[in-house]
């Protein structure tokens, strides 16, 4: 084993180049997907239009429930490549690779190179932790900037802890940790709000009542706050000098909103984020616990993972207890997550350990999930017309009139995997860990895109993308884009809708008020009689397709 505590720059680029590539693999193939990805996608397409980059709107209004710094990223991505897919996603892709540094980097400083090797491997090869990074939500660049900043608290704590004599560089992470958490919490709080802070808040608090007996830093606290203060102050500070505080107002009542009410029906049970925790960050998942338990290390060491564990069960309980529960809410814990899963498999490597009973009875139901449950799947899914008399809604029913090309193979993608799961198996009982992370870092990027290229589209038919094709239809036209009885961002995206035709006002008003106007309108099959019943003799029907019935408007001359 690699015990040198000196992360090796040539190493460092070839994980960022190598990572990044993989990334960017069928990137841009699909079409963006409603909310979040076309939402975040149109605020920064929006900055383009306007060259407004201090301010984030949708239609062209003020829009205050995200703050504006990934925004800038997407904006410059897509300046540099045009408005498109690839581009909305690249800013991730590049995090990716930036994640994997920040991987490898933090663990050879806390243990050594091998322990930063396996950290990246563990990460790569994790179904959702490697998904995310082909995505176009805000979570990905998020997480980065948080574990950043609780990495520099912990790496503070950790060196004030050693007995032994500092190595220089050690010495420079002590005198610099509570200005560098500052800086990177607060490029977290301009790219999504304030939990960034709650988080940091609530697990150095909860660590410290339970391992460090409230030792109270005062000067390193003074530190963290002049460098939080002044990274958020740059564009809150200026938006409330500018504009009031309405937008702070508006901006604090949202989040409040997110963790106390289902914001835009995404209520779950309780346990939703333990199940999309474990099943999506397989295979890390199967050693989050024994990650957690008593190993080989120094004291040091410990203290990191006793941080790392309280992370992760704060991050979980806290988005467990909130109303609004959303798939990725719950990616923070994929730091600690890998941090504890690849604690355990550094000392099964080091010191040749036994898996405990647990290890295989949840490598079982994976195998059963992403196995047999996603070939079964694909084994039926070209046969889903003989089960519609199953299904009671009306809008999967119209999409499942549209030919999805199946080839017939897909299911040979589960059988793949099933494949690599029982090789993985053979690997765990010999305890070959190493040969075990090198092989799902190289086969979930080959599973992940074979699902991306054949089976993606085929989920969007079912979703939008009838109503994606008709805005792109009608995209560049002077003309109204409209949804009724739905929540959208897809019209302003790829009906690519300006400053003058962005609708300001209700429909209604229009109608009223506006004069040789041409309105756009997409309805979903469950709302279209009430659409017809309250626009009777205005509307003129287009067409029915995917689920979505779509009409026009032509205001009188």
């Amino acid at each position: 084993m690699n015990t040198s505590k000196i992360p090796r720059i040539n190493e460092q680029f070839w994980i960022f180049f190598i990572g990044v590539g993989i990334f960017c693999i069928l990137l841009g193939y699909n079409r963006l997907f409603d909310w979040d990805e076309i939402n975040f996608a149109e605020s920064a397409r929006e900055m383009l239009v306007t060259r407004d980059f201090f301010r984030v709107q949708i239609n062209y209004k003020p829009f205050w429930e995200k703050p504006p710094l990934f925004f800038w990223l997407q904006s410059l991505s897509m300046a540099l490549l045009g408005v498109n897919e690839f581009a909305a996603r690249l800013p991730n892709a590049i995090i990716g690779g930036f994640t994997l540094i920040s991987l490898y980097k933090a663990g050879t400083q806390i243990k050594d190179v091998t322990f930063g090797r396996i950290l990246v491997l563990l990460y790569l090869g994790s179904l959702l932790p490697h998904f995310y990074f082909k995505s176009s939500i805000i979570d990905p660049t998020f997480n980065l900037f948080i574990f950043l900043g609780l990495y520099y608290v912990i790496r503070y704590e950790q060196v004030v802890s050693e007995t032994r004599r500092l190595l220089p560089w050690e010495e420079n992470d002590k005198k610099w940790a509570s200005l560098k958490a500052g800086f990177w919490i607060g490029l977290a709080t301009l790219t999504k709000g304030p939990v960034a802070l709650l988080i940091l808040i609530l697990t150095y608090s909860v660590f410290m009542l339970l391992y460090q007996k409230w030792i109270f830093r005062v000067g390193q606290i003074i530190l963290f706050l002049i460098s939080y203060v002044a990274v958020v102050g740059s564009w809150f500070g200026w938006e409330t000098w500018v504009h009031g505080s309405w937008y702070i107002e508006k901006f604090i009542q949202y989040q409040i909103e997110l963790f106390t009410q289902p914001v835009a029906g995404h209520e779950q049970p309780f346990y939703y984020h333990f199940v999309v925790v474990f099943l999506g960050c397989f295979p890390m998942s199967l050693f989050f616990i024994s990650g957690m338990g008593d190993l080989p290390e120094r004291y040091s060491e410990r203290l990191v993972k006793k941080f790392m564990t309280v992370w992760f069960w704060v991050v979980l309980i806290v988005f467990s207890i909130s109303r609004t529960k959303i798939v990725h809410y719950s990616s923070m814990t994929y730091f600690p997550g890998v941090y504890l899963a690849a604690s355990f498999l550094y000392y099964q490597i080091k010191e040749d350990l036994k898996f405990p009973w647990h290890t295989y009875i949840l490598y079982g139901i994976s195998m059963l999930v992403w196995g047999g449950g996603v070939t079964t799947l694909l084994v039926l899914a070209p046969h889903i017309k003989e089960y519609s008399h199953y299904i009671r809604d009306i809008h999967v029913l119209d999409a499942m009139n549209i030919p999805l090309n199946w080839l017939g193979g897909e299911y040979w993608i589960g059988i793949f995997y099933t494949l690599v799961l029982m090789v993985g198996l053979v690997l765990l009982i010999l305890r070959q860990s190493f040969m075990f992370l090198i092989l799902f870092a190289i086969t979930t990027p080959i599973f992940l895109n074979l699902l991306n290229y054949y089976i993606v589209p085929k989920v969007a038919i079912f979703t939008q993308t009838s109503a994606v094709n008709f805005w792109r239809n009608h995209a560049n036209e002077d003309a109204y884009m409209v949804t009724y009885g739905y929540k959208s961002y897809a019209h302003y995206f790829y009906g690519k809708v300006t400053p003058q035709n962005a609708l300001k006002n209700d429909l209604p008003w229009v109608l009223e008020n506006e004069k040789n106007k041409t309105i756009y309108i997409s309805v979903k099959l469950k709302d279209y009689t009430n659409f017809e019943n309250e626009y009777s003799g205005k509307y003129k029907f287009l067409y029915q397709n995917g689920g979505y019935r779509f009409y026009k408007i032509k205001t009188p001359k």
